[in-house]
């Protein structure tokens, strides 16, 4: 452009001159307007007649300033809408005016809009005289722009006079690249629309539109960029996508929200689409971008801020990767409906994706694989419709697995994030808190839904201060979180009588598989801490449910734990403190283990416990000053050890329900002295399993943890063995093989059949039971008979 520029600025100098050179020392004018003090002593080094650069040397002129002048140059001719092809033959270098044809004494001056002047070398002196911008095409294998020459068109004053050249011009063809000059575009156009052309050379070959260039040596700043102003750009279309690849970087198209309408960036291809550094902000009555590919879309280091249906919508038959990027509006300046808009056929993955303070949406992705979401933040999505509330942060579908990770979606309106995917989900580092509209007549204020025909899996998360729900999963396989809070989700409705309707829970969890929860804290939630359903086991470790309240005397609702089973369940260190009701309720199939349980200060009884005629083995805990009992009983034979204390109960310490169970008789047991072996050596304690070779640690499926517990009243106390389950380490890893050797072929013990997770062993030690963690599904070990 510069060149142009200094050719324009000759032109001007010279009819400035012819006209006024009787008369006295001339000043021109770009925009019009007084000048100021006289301008300093200039050098130019360059020229340009014909788009080429060509370099030659021309005098510094100094002049006096005229008294009061009352001229000003011409106004620069704008190039129309559809542009002016250029003359295909440029004018000889030879006969270009330059500043050296200038007479003595003439003084030459650029004024700027606000009447400054400004020194005629500066980049603000070339864009106050520019009336053209630069947009060249060159082959994709020129990487080095040069108007005019090796394989490249001229400069042109508009993309629309550039696109015109082309489509009469075949003989350009194949890939290519478009170069726009950095800084602010000129061409005029409010429309660059590539579908007015017949552009059948270039149309089915990668095509890259480069914005950032600089005309002075020709090069490519990575860090630059070209401005649009109210000018939007349209790519192919549905019934004609761009038959190749399309890549734009280093655009900026900004629009006056109250004028220019429709989508800032429209673009279909039949294959790729890549954007790097583009920005679109403000359209006014459109997205920022549409982006419609046969194949894949990358987005990176970009921004589609408050446009107005949407920041970028895309749909993609590949796959989408959008890294450093923001779909979102300014707090104080809310517009775009929906942030970002996603229908892949492949998968999808953001990493450092922003797409917050929406209105409606911040993020909505259906794609066929997987989702992947890296440090990313869909927040502050609200609106109202009348009395309707809208405002979403993440809703994501999947037909693969879902993987989150750093992922931020709090306050708004509706929900954090919606997750349903057909295999996995997998959340960690992620926050779901505060989504809430604080109305007294709507509640829909959720941090987390998960829907999964798979497994799921949270750690280090958190679903805290929600109104109706922390955090609610639905899955097919089995679930397992960690380390993770569903805390202080209370919401209070009111109806037109002004009688109130209570909400907000911690946790619920329904699936067929096996539930496990370490390190969990769900408390000071109105309904219930955890509800948890499971078809196999529920093992829940290290964890607390408590302070679950309404905080109405006559609406008595907080529960702190609920726990249905279709096999066992396992509490290990869990406390079930001061809930409105009662700290736990337990309903399980299979036995029941409570070890070092804290259930103090509920409001009923602090745990409740029902079997199918099968065992409650009780492990020491804390069970004292609850409403009722510290311990309630249906249909389970106890078994009591490590001395549990039970105190100041308003009913009563153990409550036992009569049951028509058949129980075995339980009488104390005194082992015999172990026999000697053929070989004369004493056999392995029953409470102790031999090391295992090399060979079966390495061949054989290893189990985390064996509890062994005897048949009789109180457990054995045997190092080995430990407090229930050793803590689930104090025993270590042992294999099939291991177990098998230790207790049948060296102890002569009776194996009963067992599938899952419990090996009933007789041993001359009497029966013992041995618990598998997690459970082995599927897998019979029978010992000999």
């Amino acid at each position: 452009m510069l060149i142009k520029v200094r050719s324009s600025l000759l032109s001007l100098v010279i009819i400035a001159v012819l006209f006024f050179s009787a008369i006295g020392p001339t000043i021109v004018y770009a925009d019009g307007g007084t000048t100021g003090d006289t301008p300093p002593t200039e050098t130019t080094t360059e020229c340009a007649s014909d788009g080429t650069t060509n370099e030659c040397s021309s005098e510094a002129v100094t002049v006096e300033a005229p008294a009061a002048p009352d001229v000003s140059a011409p106004a620069a001719e704008e190039p129309s809408a559809g542009g002016n092809e250029p003359s295909a033959e440029a004018a000889p270098a030879e006969q270009a005016a330059t500043l050296s044809d200038v007479p003595d004494n003439t003084t030459v001056a650029v004024v700027n809009a606000e009447g400054q002047s400004e020194p005629l070398a500066t980049q603000a002196a070339a864009e106050a005289l520019a009336t053209t911008s630069d947009p060249i095409w060159c082959p994709a294998a020129q990487t080095t722009p040069t108007p005019g020459a090796n394989g490249c068109t001229s400069s042109f004053s508009s993309f629309n006079a550039l696109l015109t050249f082309l489509s009469a011009n075949p003989t350009f063809q194949g890939a290519g690249t478009i170069y726009v000059q950095q800084g602010a575009y000129q061409g005029g156009e409010s429309s660059i629309n590539f579908n007015n052309y017949s552009l059948s050379n270039i149309s089915n070959a990668p095509l890259t539109i480069q914005g950032g260039w600089n005309t002075s040596n020709n090069s490519v700043d990575p860090a630059a960029i070209s401005t649009f102003n109210n000018t939007s750009f349209v790519i192919g279309s549905a019934t004609n996508p761009w038959g190749g690849s399309l890549t734009i970087n280093n655009l900026t198209l900004g629009f006056n929200p109250t004028g220019q309408s429709g989508t800032g960036l429209t673009v279909y291809s039949q294959s790729d689409i890549n954007l790097t550094n583009v920005t679109v902000t403000n359209s006014a009555t459109g997205a920022g971008a549409e982006l419609n590919a046969g194949s894949n879309v990358t987005i990176k280091n970009s921004k589609f801020d408050r446009n107005k249906t949407a920041g970028a919508i895309i749909r993609a038959i590949g796959s989408v990767a959008i890294s450093d990027s923001s779909f979102s509006n300014p707090t104080n300046g809310r517009r775009q409906i929906t942030g970002l808009d996603i229908v892949s056929d492949g998968s999808v993955s953001l990493f450092n994706v922003l797409a917050n303070t929406n209105r409606e949406a911040g993020a909505t992705i259906k794609a066929n694989g997987r989702v992947t979401l890296v440090n990313s933040s869909f927040s502050d999505t609200k609106s109202t419709k009348g009395s309707a509330f809208f405002g979403y942060g993440l809703q994501v579908e999947s037909g693969c697995a879902i993987d989150l990770d750093t992922v931020t979606s709090n306050d708004n309106f509706l929900w954090g994030a919606s997750l349903n995917a057909v295999g996995d989900v997998s959340i960690i580092n992620s926050i779901f808190n505060a989504n809430t509209t604080a109305s007294p007549g709507f509640i829909d204020d959720t941090g987390l839904l998960i829907t999964s025909g798979g497994k799921v899996s949270i750690n280090n998360s958190k679903a805290d201060d929600n109104r109706l729900i922390g955090a609610t999963i639905n899955a097919q396989g089995d679930v397992a979180i960690n380390n993770s809070s569903f805390s202080n989700n209370k919401g209070v409705t009111l109806d037109s009588a002004g009688n109130q309707t209570f909400h907000g829970y911690g946790l619920q969890v329904v699936t067929p598989g096996n539930i496990s929860l370490n390190g969990v804290i769900a408390s000071n939630n109105t309904l219930f801490g955890a509800h948890l359903e499971s078809g196999l086991d529920v093992n829940i470790l290290n964890s607390d449910f408590s302070n679950q309240t309404s905080g109405s005397a006559t609406d008595q609702t907080g529960r702190g734990l609920e726990v249905i089973s279709g096999g066992s369940v396992i509490l290990d260190t869990v406390t079930l403190n001061n809930n409105q009701t009662f700290g736990a309720n337990i309903q399980a199939v299979d036995g029941i283990f409570l070890d070092t349980v804290t259930a103090t200060g509920n409001g009923q009884n602090g745990v409740e416990v029902k079997g199918n005629c099968t065992t409650l083995f009780l492990i020491g805990g804390t069970y004292s000053n609850n409403g009722q009992y510290g311990l309630s009983i249906t249909d389970l034979q106890l078994n009591q050890s490590g001395s549990p204390i039970f105190a100041t109960n308003g009913a009563g310490d153990i409550f036992q329900n009569p049951t028509t169970c058949v129980f075995p008789a339980s009488t104390p047991f005194t082992p015999p002295t172990p026999p000697v072996d053929n070989t004369g050596s004493t056999p392995v304690d029953n409470g102790t399993l031999a090391n295992t070779t090399q060979a079966e640690s390495t061949t054989e499926e290893s189990v985390s943890t064996v509890y062994s517990l005897s048949s009789s009243s109180a457990f054995r106390d045997s190092a080995a063995i430990g407090s229930f389950v050793g803590k689930f380490n104090n025993v270590g890893n042992v294999t099939l093989n291991s177990f098998l050797a230790n207790t049948t072929l060296a102890q002569s013990t009776h194996v009963s059949l067992f599938i899952g997770k419990y090996a009933y062993v007789y041993s001359l030690y009497g029966m013992q039971i041995f618990v598998y963690y997690p459970s082995l599904d599927n897998v019979a070990m029978v010992g000999p008979h």
